[in-house]
């Protein structure tokens, strides 16, 4: 199964699985730019993304309502990654963040740990947290949809 998945955040992790090989990187969208310039050039992303994959699935971190404008941003990628899945038709998770963590050993693992477990668990090599997310984020879907 052709996995995509997205940490939604300040940066972007990124990740892909291909059914054998994984793919994986961060998108740092500027924080000088606007909330429209960064809301935009995600979306170009990610169609450039799902148009090369052609994931089958896509997992987005779910997160909790927060006013926080960290949070506000991250909520208005996932409603872009909401709305290419369905114009896309492939099919969305969301997944919170305890359970792609506890699907790499531990559900309240800080960035420096989780990255560390993905590596151990996955055998790859992210380079940021947010990479990490993502790539945990694609074993978690694997093992819910029989999807590796």
């Amino acid at each position: 199964m052709r996995i995509l998945a997205i940490d939604p955040s300040t940066k972007i992790g990124f990740a892909f699985f291909d059914g054998e090989k994984y793919k994986y990187e961060t998108w740092n969208l500027g924080a000088k730019n606007s909330w429209g310039q960064r809301l935009s050039i995600f979306y170009y992303l990610l169609v450039a993304k799902i148009e090369w994959g052609e994931p089958e699935l896509i997992a987005v971190e779910s997160l909790p309502f927060s006013a926080h404008p960290r949070d506000t941003l991250a909520q208005r990628y996932i409603g872009i990654v909401l709305l290419l899945a369905y114009q896309y038709k492939i099919e969305v998770v969301e997944v919170n963040p305890s359970s792609w963590k506890a699907a790499v050993g531990g559900g309240r693992m800080k960035p420096a740990q989780y990255q560390k477990a993905v590596r151990v668990v996955m055998g790859v090599d992210p380079q940021t947290p947010d990479e990490a997310a993502a790539l945990g984020m694609i074993n978690w879907a694997k093992t819910r949809k029989g999807g590796g």
